[in-house]
């Protein structure tokens, strides 16, 4: 029975095959299929180098800090940090004008005695440190400081006497008001006027006292120093 199952299969394979005709040859086999190169793919590309952010901008100086470098200022001679330091309007720049003026004449009595006396000058000049600018410098690191708005003040100890110094607020940054305080305009100008007068009359007590002892008049320290102090006790006079 299985014998006949198997030759009924071959028959069933063979019947339904297509005659090759005689003396025709196999046609060729096809070629096989190949499937097209997939497209060229561009590389990602380079991932930009990182940035860092930007420095944060240092904090502006502090009114105490502006008013050490107005101090630093004076004792160098520097106009530009002088006139940094101050406020634009009204008197300011005047006075720190014939404050630059006053430092220079006392630094040039100062360079002038220690030439001629040699090692009798005090330490602080006959200039007593440049009107106590030295002592105020140091004051002002021990000065406080009180900000309100655009305004601000610094109180000194110096000298056993308080000394307000005033500030405004320029834009972003802290500058010095050099214009001395009045009850009202008028005295404010009053004031203004007395100190710049007061200025001048000290540079010329200087100069003075300076040429004295450069042309040898003033036989000692003592002499040249009690000839200034009579100077500038009159300057003060005069100036009121």
């Amino acid at each position: 029975m299985r014998l006949l199952l198997v030759v009924a299969g071959l028959w069933g394979s063979t019947a339904n095959a297509q005659p090759t005709a005689p003396g025709a040859a196999n046609p060729p086999p096809a070629p096989p299929k190949v499937d097209p190169a997939p497209p060229a793919v561009a590389p990602p590309a380079a991932a930009p180098p990182a940035v860092a952010p930007p420095a944060p901008a240092p904090p502006k100086p502090s009114p105490k800090q502006v008013a050490q470098s107005l101090a630093a200022a004076i004792e160098k001679g520097d106009a530009a940090a002088l006139r940094a330091a101050v406020v634009t309007e009204g008197v300011s720049p005047q006075l720190a004008d014939a404050t630059l003026a006053l430092a220079g004449a006392l630094r040039r009595l100062d360079a002038v005695a220690a030439t001629r006396f040699t090692t009798a000058v005090p330490p602080t000049g006959f200039s007593q440190g440049t009107l106590h600018v030295t002592e105020s410098l140091k004051a002002v690191e021990g000065a406080v400081e009180k900000i309100e708005g655009d305004q601000a003040t610094l109180t000194l100890a110096a000298g056993g006497k308080p000394a307000v110094i005033r500030f405004k607020r320029a834009g972003d940054e802290w500058r010095v008001d050099l214009t001395p305080a009045g009850e009202d305009a008028k005295a404010t100008e009053v004031a203004a006027k007395r100190l710049l007068k007061l200025y001048d009359l000290l540079i010329k007590a200087a100069d003075q006292t300076a040429a004295e002892i450069s042309a040898g008049a003033v036989a000692s320290v003592e002499e040249g120093s009690a000839a200034f102090a009579r100077r500038v006790l009159k300057a003060r006079i005069l100036a009121d």
